[in-house]
């Protein structure tokens, strides 16, 4: 290596060690602006809740921009709808999630809000033919069965969708009742999903579910096949504290036992309280007892193998830094054919979102939230991100590399998605990510190494820039909470 090239390496280290510093005062920052508490930061979150770039405006500006898309939008466009409940009965203890934990009052008030704003909008959800409903939470559920009447009542009325359409409806155990399942079924919803997490007493009573009972899950299922729901899926969790091998197999006995159309058993990603709690404060506690879990995932295969459960996730390796879920469907379900996957910067979808703090994004136009709801529609406040050409690449790239089983950049499908090369557009933060090794590049791929999600989200800042960073950086000089 030359004088010249040391210098310049010299140079490059130095600008690296100015990003790293801006980068964590920055992920300091979301510990305050929007309550991180643990080291789970997600990176569709830097779109998704504005925290690059952000401008607010009111519902009348969002609903005159999506009057001013659907004029021209092509036939093949997806149209996707969610509805929020931003509520739970209790927070469960290793929730990443920044749900509240809701009086009746509040619920009642919330309801009014949302069936006000799903008024205001209604010149703009019945231009739109909408693939698929998800109305997910917090917990649905936990609305009195005549606000749950009233809110899907007006759905019904100001939307229409597709033949095949999915509509989902998420419940908990402790607060559905047949009579709010037949009101979800009666408004054309199709599919019903349970959080059950584990059947274990031990485990629900360390994770602060101790109110589940066997009992209210077996209600539900029953009443949900009685109701002929279309799709019944119940969640499960491995990870969970108090879960030993023995206790986590009987549980996926359970959910079996009840034969729901599918089950998912999601990865455990603990907040760091409940690291710090049950695990001593350390990562290496916590990856030991998930990996003592796995052991008898074979096991499980088999048992739902031979209860005529086919496995239909995409996971190669089963890890707890990973987001996803392993899914198991029964080979007898009848087939739902048009199913809610969010936002998704490579295919056509814009997502209509209704509810405090519910995503919703126009293609290759906006991402926006809602602020709290205000009881006039017409003071709702949103915090929105106007999609650039270059954002929408950023985008791409961050999906990218939150994506399982394998974290990496398909350098092929930005080219064809773009029309230029990868290394063109990013080529100072791929160069500094391969100094320090992060990355590792293919002829077709680009590899993501960093495996924590903390570091993921750290390293990941490099393709956002450190200008963008600085510029938001100032918009956080004042802390600002959830609720």
């Amino acid at each position: 290596m030359n004088i010249n090239e040391k210098i310049i390496n010299q140079d490059i280290e130095r600008e690296i060690e100015k990003d790293l510093l801006i980068f964590n005062q920055f992920m300091e920052s979301l510990k305050i602006k929007i309550g991180y508490k643990n080291d789970f930061y997600f990176l569709c979150d830097l779109f998704n809740r504005n925290l690059i770039e952000k401008i607010e405006v009111n519902a009348l500006q969002i609903k005159e921009m999506w009057l001013d898309y659907i004029k021209n939008v092509e036939k093949d466009h997806t149209f996707q709808l969610y509805i929020g409940i931003p509520y739970c009965y209790s927070k469960c203890a290793y929730c990443i999630y920044h749900m509240g934990v809701a009086k009746d009052k509040e619920l009642e008030e919330y309801a009014k809000k949302l069936i006000n704003s799903i008024i205001f909008f209604q010149d703009v959800l019945r231009k739109i033919k909408f693939n698929c409903c998800y109305f997910g939470g917090g917990t649905p559920s936990l609305l009195e069965e005549q606000d749950l009447f009233e809110i899907m009542k007006i759905i019904s009325k100001s939307t229409q969708f597709v033949e095949g359409a999915e509509k989902t409806f998420e419940c908990n155990p402790q607060s559905t009742t047949y009579e709010k399942l037949k009101i979800a079924k009666e408004f054309g919803f199709n599919r019903v999903s349970f959080g059950v997490q584990s059947f274990s007493r031990d485990v629900l009573n360390k994770i602060n579910r101790g109110y589940q009972t066997k009992e209210m899950v077996r209600n539900c299922i029953d009443w949900s096949k009685r109701l002929e729901f279309q799709e019944i899926a119940i969640d499960l969790i491995i990870g969970l504290y108090g879960d030993s091998e023995e206790t986590f197999l009987e549980s996926f006995n359970k959910a079996v036992e009840l034969k729901p159309n599918k089950i998912y058993l999601y990865i455990c990603q603990p907040p760091k309280e409940y690291l710090r709690f049950y695990f001593d404060n350390s990562w290496e506690k916590y990856n030991k007892h998930f990996k003592t879990l796995t052991k008898k995932l074979p096991e499980i295969y088999k048992i739902a193998e031979e209860a005529d459960y086919i496995r239909e996730d995409k996971l190669k390796f089963i890890d707890p830094t990973q987001v996803g879920a392993i899914l198991f469907n029964l080979r007898t379900s009848p087939i739902i054919k048009h199913c809610y996957t969010g936002m998704q910067i490579t295919e056509k979808i814009s997502v209509f979102g209704l509810g405090h703090h519910v995503n919703s994004c126009i293609y290759e136009t906006a991402i926006y939230h809602s602020t709290p709801l205000e009881i006039d529609p017409e003071k709702n406040i949103y915090n929105l991100t106007m999609f650039s050409k270059k954002e929408q690449m950023q985008f791409f790239i961050l999906n990218s590399l939150e994506n399982y089983p394998r974290y990496y950049i398909d350098k092929i499908k930005f080219r064809k998605l773009f029309g230029i090369e990868l290394e063109k557009v990013f080529e100072d933060a791929i160069l500094k990510l391969k100094i320090l090794k992060k990355i590792q590049i293919t002829h077709d791929k680009i590899f993501y190494l960093p495996k924590e999600n903390k570091e993921k989200f750290l390293y990941a800042l490099f393709f956002i820039g450190r200008d963008k960073i600085v510029e938001s950086l100032k918009n956080y000089a004042k802390p600002s909470i959830f609720f």
